[in-house]
């Protein structure tokens, strides 16, 4: 049942969502010369799209005083309204205390789970279903549900052996709360769950909701429990008000079967998957031949995320500069891929390992800056130098013995390396120690580097050091509180830090004005009014569902977790609301994938009638 005070307001959706958005808010809080937004809570749908609302508010409070609200994302709004109680453990201590859990649990109960019951020194696969675990009891708990539940509400679904792993997931999920109880513990999920049944959520901070049209089942019950006013802007006219449900979501059947108008669309089809960087350039040239264009009037969308890195190299050939204002992958720095080879190197010793550390430019440049070594050993190259002899000799561990002669200089390169990866890094360690040692390596590879955060390599490089630094001492800090500690292996450490990193660096504003790229789900908040999507193919929009032995499609549905119909209905509507609210949109898809396989386009260009639907497939 809806709050009492609970509202919709329909936004025209012939103008972009974030400046409609930011007028409503500034015109209904406005009085005179203030605007105030103290005590709001304006949830968004992503990072993003709340720093470009907040400056759309700031540009339209012009002279007036502005108080800002608190904005906040659509998956985080529950976190705020959750009343102070006992406290919460973060992420990484969530991950340990589970390992430590299913270290201490049972064979039968660990067998159904893991296949079989790993050895107790196997970190990586401890971890690994300690992380499936904890991301399948997130998907539940996002919906109010337990292990339970499923046995409760869907066993006639199961097969005999999935009522088996249900059962043992139920009671290992019971016993690990009941611990962390006892420790005067809980995780956020238990808060959450916590704070509905005490009827805890007490907040009475007025809430906005922009366009957040697919709420989970935990943060809608948080709002009903709310005894604020909340108001959801929906980015659609009042005409269609049936189509979405009181708190300003989807109805699913309404949008799953919608007839979507192309006709306003330029829909490109391109044999290749790598031939869409090619298409989306020449579309951009066609816009322009319409439109008088500023690169900041063009946003690129990204359907298939791996295009990406061909997307920046034929753009910056075509001389287009382009810019991620979401930040670039953390995995893809060049800190993490150093500690990733680190630890392969350190792991096998194997020269073909050692030359992909070689390679690495950080590592590079290192080794040139190490002049007494340089000169002694004469490594003008380390890399030639390395290839040379494996191409002479048939030898795949590292030295000694080195043959040939150049035996003196490999010696002196692995010596070299050996102090950017002391011996201790082969050995096993607790987290503290581990801590402290990758601090030490980073230091010794990046403390005199000299870096510049205004410059976009060194900028992503300098927020991934921070990010790792931090994480290292979360690591430090919450070993102290595990009671089960245990000795690692580098690979090991590197995996867990990977795996509580965050995924993207800060974003970098661009100092001169480029296209933005940003992923499909991101769109939707963006208000440039001319838009190119790449990707635009079936398993990418909608996103595919891998097969899933947990939870599959049907058993989704019977649930009423996210499914494929779900998914559909959400970008039915994404991409209905971006054909109204832009000026021009391209839609591009590739009739092979980047492994050359046939591959169809998104079911959502197969939209209209029976002869429109022919003639699309027929051209595709």
């Amino acid at each position: 049942m809806a709050p009492r005070m609970f509202e919709r307001i329909f936004l025209d959706w012939h103008e972009p969502m974030l400046p409609a958005a930011a007028r409503w808010l500034c015109t209904t809080r406005g009085d005179g010369d203030e605007i105030d937004l103290a005590g709001t809570i304006v949830a968004v749908t992503g990072r993003r799209a709340g720093r470009r609302l907040l400056e759309l508010i700031v540009g339209s409070a012009a002279e007036q005083r502005l108080v800002p609200p608190l904005i906040v994302t659509a998956g985080g709004l529950s976190d705020h309204l959750l009343s102070p109680g006992l406290p919460v453990i973060n992420e990484l201590e969530t991950t340990l205390a589970r390992v430590a859990h299913l270290r201490a649990a049972p064979t039968e109960q660990i067998e159904p789970l893991a296949g079989r019951r790993p050895d107790d020194a196997d970190f990586f696969y401890w971890l690994d279903v300690a992380e499936q675990w904890k991301s399948l009891h997130e998907t539940l708990t996002a919906e109010g549900l337990q292990p339970a539940d499923v046995l409760r509400q869907a066993a006639g679904l199961l097969p005999p052996e999935a009522v088996e792993r249900w059962e043992a997931l139920e009671a290992i999920q019971a016993a690990y709360e009941a611990e962390l109880r006892k420790t005067g513990r809980r995780d956020r999920h238990m808060a959450r769950c916590e704070a509905l049944a005490d009827d805890s959520v007490d907040d009475l901070r007025p809430i906005v909701l922009v366009g957040t049209v697919d709420l989970n089942h935990i943060t809608r019950k948080m709002l009903e429990s709310h005894r604020g006013h909340v108001t959801a802007l929906v980015h659609a006219p009042t005409e269609m008000g049936n189509t979405f449900d009181a708190m300003g979501c989807l109805v699913t059947e309404s949008w799953t079967e919608r007839e979507i108008d192309l006709s306003r669309a330029a829909v490109q089809i391109v044999e290749g998957w790598a031939d869409q960087p090619a298409a989306a350039i020449a579309g951009l040239a066609h816009v322009a031949t319409k439109h008088e264009l500023t690169l900041d009037d063009v946003t690129l969308g990204l359907g298939d995320s791996e295009l990406e890195p061909h997307l920046q190299r034929r753009f910056a050939h075509a001389a287009i500069p382009i810019h991620r204002p979401t930040g670039a992958p953390m995995q893809g720095t060049a800190p993490c891929r150093f500690l990733h080879a680190l630890s392969d190197w350190v792991k096998n010793r194997h020269l073909a390992d050692l030359a992909t550390l070689l390679r690495h430019p950080d590592v590079a440049s290192w080794c040139a800056a190490q002049g007494e070594e340089k000169e002694a050993a004469d490594m003008e190259s380390p890399v030639a130098l390395l290839d040379h002899y494996l191409a002479k000799h048939l030898q795949d561990e590292a030295g000694p013995p080195w043959h040939g002669p150049d035996a003196d200089r490999l010696h002196a390169l692995t010596a070299l390396i050996d102090r950017l990866a002391p011996v201790r890094l082969r050995e096993q360690h607790g987290l503290v120690t581990w801590a402290t040692l990758l601090l030490e390596v980073l230091d010794t590879l990046y403390g005199d580097m000299p870096l510049a955060r205004d410059a976009p390599g060194d900028h992503d490089t300098m927020q991934a050091l921070e990010a790792l630094a931090e994480t290292l001492d979360q690591i430090t800090t919450t070993a102290e509180k595990v009671t089960d500690p245990q000795s690692l292996g580098l690979r090991d450490v590197i995996d867990l830090l990977r795996r509580n990193l965050p995924d993207a660096t800060a974003p970098m504003e661009s100092e001169t004005p480029a296209m933005e790229v940003l992923g499909w789900l991101e769109l939707h908040a963006d208000d440039a009014p001319h838009l190119l999507v790449v990707g635009f193919n079936d398993g990418k929009i909608p996103a595919a569902r891998g097969v899933d032995p947990w939870l599959p499609n049907r058993l989704r549905a019977a649930l009423d977790l996210p499914d494929n119909a779900r998914r559909r209905a959400r970008d039915s509507y994404l991409l209905t609301a971006k054909l109204c609210s832009c000026k021009s949109v391209t839609l591009i898809a590739s009739r092979h994938g980047h492994d050359h396989e046939p591959i169809p386009p998104s079911p959502l260009l197969l939209s209209g009638n029976a002869a429109t639907m022919a003639t699309r497939i027929k051209h595709y």
